[in-house]
């Protein structure tokens, strides 16, 4: 049974919504990849030792902490 058989401006509405929040969602998405794309996750959790691979982590931790 799908939402327009049971009233079709209840139906056209509840959709309207919906693609609102899927649309906010894949937005919101795209902006955390963005922030999240500089960090290498597959690093071991290591002793600072302030190699430049390492500041780069650092900086991009720091900005997804803002974002988030």
């Amino acid at each position: 049974m799908s939402l327009q058989s049971i009233n079709p401006i209840i139906a056209k509405k509840m959709i309207e919504e919906r693609s609102k929040d899927y649309s906010n969602a894949k937005r919101v998405s795209r902006e955390f990849d963005i922030q999240t794309k500089g960090i290498n996750r597959s690093y071991p959790s290591v002793p600072p030792q302030n190699t430049p691979d390492e500041l780069k982590q650092v900086c991009s931790t720091k900005v997804l902490r803002l974002f988030v």
